[in-house]
């Protein structure tokens, strides 16, 4: 299974990487696995999350509600 790379995120999403570790500790929203290298690598679930969660951001919706909402939830807001 492809893994992207922080740096990936950051290009697909245009969230910055300093963003999406703050994601990742204060909201709990993703949980990447790491690399030998120790850098974090996202799988295509947890990328669409993020890709579904930035374009409801960018609508008017609150970071802290989106991260109580359950995955599903997210998809069915974006449709």
């Amino acid at each position: 299974m492809k893994k992207f790379t922080i740096n990936d995120v950051e290009r697909f999403s245009g969230i910055k990487a300093h963003t999406l570790r703050v994601w990742e500790r204060r909201y709990a929203l993703v949980h990447p696995g790491r690399s030998s290298g120790n850098s974090r690598l996202y799988t295509i679930d947890e990328v669409k999350k993020i890709l579904n969660i930035a374009l409801l951001k960018k609508n008017g919706h609150k970071m802290s509600v989106l991260a109580q909402t359950s995955a599903e939830s997210i998809e069915d807001k974006i449709e």
